[in-house]
Protein backbone atom coordinates (compact mmCIF):
# COMPACT_ATOMS: atom_id res chain seq x y z
CA UNK A 1 0.00 0.00 0.00
CA UNK A 2 1.44 3.38 -1.01
CA UNK A 3 -0.10 5.43 2.34
CA UNK A 4 2.12 2.38 4.28
CA UNK A 5 5.29 3.26 2.39
CA UNK A 6 4.62 7.40 2.84
CA UNK A 7 3.96 6.96 6.33
CA UNK A 8 7.06 5.16 6.75
CA UNK A 9 9.36 7.33 5.08
CA UNK A 10 7.52 10.62 6.80
CA UNK A 11 8.46 9.30 10.04
CA UNK A 12 11.40 6.43 9.89
CA UNK A 13 14.30 8.82 9.82
CA UNK A 14 13.47 11.13 11.29
CA UNK A 15 12.32 9.47 14.37
CA UNK A 16 15.51 7.84 15.05
CA UNK A 17 17.08 11.12 14.72
CA UNK A 18 15.33 12.34 17.72
CA UNK A 19 15.87 9.50 19.69
CA UNK A 20 19.47 9.61 18.80
CA UNK A 21 19.54 13.09 20.26
CA UNK A 22 17.94 11.71 23.68
CA UNK A 23 16.90 14.73 25.39
CA UNK A 24 13.84 16.32 27.22
CA UNK A 25 12.06 17.29 23.92
CA UNK A 26 12.65 14.13 21.90
CA UNK A 27 9.29 12.28 23.12
CA UNK A 28 7.37 15.40 22.04
CA UNK A 29 8.93 16.22 19.34
CA UNK A 30 8.22 12.94 18.12
CA UNK A 31 4.57 12.77 19.31
CA UNK A 32 3.91 16.33 17.00
CA UNK A 33 5.90 14.37 13.86
CA UNK A 34 3.62 11.48 14.08
CA UNK A 35 0.06 13.59 14.26
CA UNK A 36 1.12 15.70 11.87
CA UNK A 37 2.10 12.83 9.30
CA UNK A 38 -0.94 10.50 10.73
CA UNK A 39 -3.45 13.54 9.55
CA UNK A 40 -2.02 14.04 6.01
CA UNK A 41 -1.60 10.47 5.07
CA UNK A 42 -5.13 9.56 6.62
CA UNK A 43 -6.27 13.11 4.75
CA UNK A 44 -4.62 11.37 1.57
CA UNK A 45 -5.94 8.12 1.94
CA UNK A 46 -9.79 9.35 2.93
CA UNK A 47 -9.56 11.07 -0.61
CA UNK A 48 -8.31 7.98 -2.26
CA UNK A 49 -11.48 6.06 -0.89
CA UNK A 50 -14.53 8.38 -1.38
CA UNK A 51 -13.81 7.14 -5.13
CA UNK A 52 -14.69 3.64 -4.13
CA UNK A 53 -18.60 2.33 -2.47
CA UNK A 54 -17.74 1.28 0.92
CA UNK A 55 -19.46 1.83 4.09
CA UNK A 56 -18.14 3.92 6.73
CA UNK A 57 -17.50 0.88 9.60
CA UNK A 58 -14.98 -0.37 6.68
CA UNK A 59 -13.82 2.99 5.58
CA UNK A 60 -13.38 3.46 9.38
CA UNK A 61 -11.20 0.05 10.25
CA UNK A 62 -8.58 0.61 7.27
CA UNK A 63 -8.32 4.35 8.71
CA UNK A 64 -7.67 2.96 11.95
CA UNK A 65 -5.38 0.03 10.70
CA UNK A 66 -3.22 2.78 8.69
CA UNK A 67 -2.96 4.42 12.13
CA UNK A 68 -1.90 1.72 13.28
CA UNK A 69 0.75 0.83 10.90
CA UNK A 70 2.07 4.32 11.70
CA UNK A 71 2.21 4.09 15.62
CA UNK A 72 4.38 0.57 14.87
CA UNK A 73 6.83 2.32 12.53
CA UNK A 74 7.96 4.73 15.94
CA UNK A 75 7.67 1.79 18.41
CA UNK A 76 9.81 -0.13 16.20
CA UNK A 77 12.09 2.36 15.52
CA UNK A 78 12.03 3.36 19.05
CA UNK A 79 12.91 -0.84 19.78
CA UNK A 80 16.14 -0.85 17.20
CA UNK A 81 17.42 2.31 19.60
CA UNK A 82 17.17 0.38 22.75
CA UNK A 83 18.85 -2.43 21.00
CA UNK A 84 21.74 -0.31 20.66
CA UNK A 85 21.87 1.42 24.18
CA UNK A 86 24.86 0.72 25.21
CA UNK A 87 26.64 2.03 22.03
CA UNK A 88 24.69 5.34 21.81
CA UNK A 89 25.94 5.67 25.43
CA UNK A 90 29.12 5.30 25.28
CA UNK A 91 29.29 7.12 22.00
CA UNK A 92 27.60 10.14 23.64
CA UNK A 93 29.97 10.20 26.43
CA UNK A 94 33.23 10.33 24.06
CA UNK A 95 31.95 13.00 22.26
CA UNK A 96 30.96 14.72 25.32
CA UNK A 97 34.25 14.00 27.02
CA UNK A 98 36.80 13.75 24.53
CA UNK A 99 35.80 16.49 22.34
CA UNK A 100 35.12 20.55 22.66
CA UNK A 101 32.71 22.45 21.33
CA UNK A 102 34.34 22.67 18.22
CA UNK A 103 34.23 18.79 17.52
CA UNK A 104 37.69 19.41 18.01
CA UNK A 105 39.78 16.37 20.52
CA UNK A 106 40.36 18.38 24.02
CA UNK A 107 44.24 18.96 24.99
CA UNK A 108 44.28 17.17 28.42
CA UNK A 109 46.29 20.36 29.70
CA UNK A 110 45.82 21.17 33.68
CA UNK A 111 43.44 24.21 33.06
CA UNK A 112 40.93 21.36 32.18
CA UNK A 113 38.65 20.29 34.30
CA UNK A 114 38.43 16.50 33.73
CA UNK A 115 36.08 15.15 36.80
CA UNK A 116 33.32 18.45 35.63
CA UNK A 117 33.90 17.36 32.34
CA UNK A 118 33.34 13.86 33.41
CA UNK A 119 30.23 14.70 35.17
CA UNK A 120 28.73 15.95 32.49
CA UNK A 121 29.40 13.51 29.72
CA UNK A 122 27.74 10.85 32.18
CA UNK A 123 24.78 12.84 32.87
CA UNK A 124 23.74 12.97 28.95
CA UNK A 125 24.27 9.58 28.56
CA UNK A 126 22.15 8.67 31.62
CA UNK A 127 19.75 10.83 29.94
CA UNK A 128 19.81 9.03 27.00
CA UNK A 129 19.44 5.65 28.51
CA UNK A 130 15.90 7.74 30.33
CA UNK A 131 14.83 8.65 26.74
CA UNK A 132 14.94 5.17 25.46
CA UNK A 133 13.30 2.99 28.38
CA UNK A 134 10.22 3.52 27.79
CA UNK A 135 8.01 5.08 24.75
CA UNK A 136 5.79 8.00 25.14
CA UNK A 137 4.08 8.39 22.23
CA UNK A 138 0.63 9.62 24.20
CA UNK A 139 2.71 12.47 25.84
CA UNK A 140 1.87 11.17 29.45
CA UNK A 141 4.91 12.33 32.20
CA UNK A 142 6.33 9.72 34.21
CA UNK A 143 9.25 9.95 36.51
CA UNK A 144 11.82 7.51 35.02
CA UNK A 145 14.44 10.44 34.77
CA UNK A 146 14.41 11.19 38.11
CA UNK A 147 14.12 7.80 39.09
CA UNK A 148 17.33 6.62 37.52
CA UNK A 149 19.49 9.51 38.59
CA UNK A 150 18.64 8.56 42.19
CA UNK A 151 18.76 4.85 41.70
CA UNK A 152 22.65 5.04 40.01
CA UNK A 153 23.60 7.76 42.95
CA UNK A 154 22.19 7.28 46.48
CA UNK A 155 19.09 4.58 46.28
CA UNK A 156 20.16 1.40 44.24
CA UNK A 157 17.17 -0.36 45.57
CA UNK A 158 14.96 1.92 43.41
CA UNK A 159 16.45 0.44 40.36
CA UNK A 160 15.95 -3.27 42.14
CA UNK A 161 11.98 -3.72 40.13
CA UNK A 162 11.57 -5.15 36.88
CA UNK A 163 8.55 -2.64 35.96
CA UNK A 164 8.59 1.18 35.98
CA UNK A 165 5.69 2.43 38.52
CA UNK A 166 4.12 4.19 35.87
CA UNK A 167 3.85 0.92 33.60
CA UNK A 168 3.37 -2.12 35.98
CA UNK A 169 2.03 -4.03 33.12
CA UNK A 170 5.00 -3.39 30.81
CA UNK A 171 3.00 -2.55 27.79
CA UNK A 172 4.68 0.80 26.98
CA UNK A 173 8.66 -0.09 28.79
CA UNK A 174 11.77 -0.61 26.45
CA UNK A 175 14.27 -1.27 29.53
CA UNK A 176 13.27 -2.20 32.64
CA UNK A 177 14.65 -0.79 35.89
CA UNK A 178 16.99 -3.32 36.61
CA UNK A 179 18.31 -3.66 33.03
CA UNK A 180 19.04 0.49 33.37
CA UNK A 181 21.06 -0.55 37.02
CA UNK A 182 22.72 -3.13 34.82
CA UNK A 183 23.86 -1.26 31.95
CA UNK A 184 24.82 1.54 34.01
CA UNK A 185 27.17 -0.48 36.46
CA UNK A 186 28.87 -1.83 32.70
CA UNK A 187 29.05 1.50 31.57
CA UNK A 188 30.24 3.37 33.90
CA UNK A 189 33.42 0.41 35.07
CA UNK A 190 33.75 1.51 30.52
CA UNK A 191 33.88 4.92 30.95
CA UNK A 192 35.85 5.31 34.11
CA UNK A 193 39.31 3.41 32.22
CA UNK A 194 38.92 6.38 29.77
CA UNK A 195 38.34 9.43 32.69
CA UNK A 196 41.22 8.10 34.53
CA UNK A 197 43.20 7.52 31.26
CA UNK A 198 42.86 11.50 31.06
CA UNK A 199 43.66 12.30 34.40
CA UNK A 200 46.48 10.37 34.53
CA UNK A 201 47.95 12.21 31.30
CA UNK A 202 47.13 15.50 33.03
CA UNK A 203 49.13 15.13 35.92
CA UNK A 204 52.07 13.57 34.29
CA UNK A 205 52.35 16.56 31.67
CA UNK A 206 51.79 18.99 34.72
CA UNK A 207 54.56 17.84 36.44
CA UNK A 208 57.82 16.08 35.92
CA UNK A 209 59.67 13.15 36.91
CA UNK A 210 63.04 12.63 38.27
CA UNK A 211 64.69 9.36 39.37
CA UNK A 212 61.28 7.90 39.30
CA UNK A 213 59.69 10.28 42.19
CA UNK A 214 57.33 13.01 41.30
CA UNK A 215 59.29 16.53 41.08
CA UNK A 216 56.96 19.67 41.86
CA UNK A 217 58.68 21.42 39.00
CA UNK A 218 56.12 22.77 36.63
CA UNK A 219 56.80 22.68 33.25
CA UNK A 220 55.95 24.05 29.57
CA UNK A 221 52.36 22.65 28.67
CA UNK A 222 52.61 20.48 26.55
CA UNK A 223 49.37 19.57 24.31
CA UNK A 224 47.96 16.40 25.41
CA UNK A 225 45.18 15.70 22.01
CA UNK A 226 42.94 12.35 22.83
CA UNK A 227 41.12 10.92 19.87
CA UNK A 228 38.29 9.00 19.24
CA UNK A 229 38.16 7.01 22.62
CA UNK A 230 36.86 3.30 21.66
CA UNK A 231 35.43 0.92 24.41
CA UNK A 232 37.21 2.17 27.08
CA UNK A 233 40.57 2.22 25.39
CA UNK A 234 43.28 4.88 26.18
CA UNK A 235 43.99 7.45 22.90
CA UNK A 236 47.42 6.27 21.55
CA UNK A 237 47.27 9.23 19.20
CA UNK A 238 47.21 11.55 21.81
CA UNK A 239 49.80 9.43 24.01
CA UNK A 240 52.22 9.45 21.00
CA UNK A 241 51.59 13.34 20.27
CA UNK A 242 52.71 13.72 24.00
CA UNK A 243 55.53 11.68 23.77
CA UNK A 244 56.94 13.26 20.69
CA UNK A 245 56.41 17.07 22.38
CA UNK A 246 58.15 16.01 25.64
CA UNK A 247 60.95 14.16 23.74
CA UNK A 248 61.30 17.03 21.55
CA UNK A 249 62.01 19.92 24.15
CA UNK A 250 64.55 17.23 26.44
CA UNK A 251 62.36 16.09 28.94
CA UNK A 252 63.08 12.51 29.22
CA UNK A 253 61.60 11.25 32.22
CA UNK A 254 57.84 13.07 31.21
CA UNK A 255 57.87 11.00 27.95
CA UNK A 256 58.44 7.72 29.57
CA UNK A 257 56.46 8.44 32.09
CA UNK A 258 52.88 9.45 29.92
CA UNK A 259 54.38 6.33 27.80
CA UNK A 260 54.20 4.38 30.68
CA UNK A 261 51.06 5.47 32.25
CA UNK A 262 48.93 5.99 28.58
CA UNK A 263 50.10 2.59 27.26
CA UNK A 264 49.36 0.39 30.41
CA UNK A 265 45.66 1.32 29.35
CA UNK A 266 45.64 -0.14 25.85
CA UNK A 267 48.17 -2.90 27.27
CA UNK A 268 51.47 -3.85 28.15
CA UNK A 269 52.82 -4.72 24.90
CA UNK A 270 51.88 -0.72 23.37
CA UNK A 271 53.28 0.28 26.82
CA UNK A 272 56.46 -1.35 26.51
CA UNK A 273 56.82 0.05 22.53
CA UNK A 274 55.87 3.60 23.62
CA UNK A 275 58.56 3.49 26.18
CA UNK A 276 61.21 2.03 23.55
CA UNK A 277 60.17 4.83 21.18
CA UNK A 278 60.72 7.66 23.73
CA UNK A 279 63.58 6.41 24.90
CA UNK A 280 65.32 6.71 21.63
CA UNK A 281 63.81 9.51 20.89
CA UNK A 282 65.09 11.27 23.66
CA UNK A 283 68.56 9.83 23.43
CA UNK A 284 68.56 10.95 19.74
CA UNK A 285 67.90 14.48 20.92
CA UNK A 286 70.57 14.02 23.88
CA UNK A 287 72.88 13.34 21.30
CA UNK A 288 72.36 16.47 19.17
CA UNK A 289 72.47 18.83 22.08
CA UNK A 290 75.62 17.61 22.65
CA UNK A 291 76.84 18.13 19.50
CA UNK A 292 75.88 21.42 19.68
CA UNK A 293 72.92 20.83 17.02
Amino acid sequence: MEEKSNFKQALGGRVEAHLKEASDNTWPAIKTLFYRQTIAVVNSFSSALSSFKMDEQEKGDMISKLKDYGRGVVEGKAREATGKVKYLMKDRFEFIFCYDDDSMPRDWTENHDIQAMAKAALSSSLKLLSVLAAIRLDGESDRIWNTLKQGTTTSPHLLASSAWEEDPEMKKTLITPVQCKSFWDQFKQETEKIITQAISIQYIVAYGFQKGNMKKKKIRKHVVTTSKVVAGTACVVGIVSTVAAATATGNVAVAVGVAAAGGAAVGVVVAGALVVVAAHTALASLKNMARGV
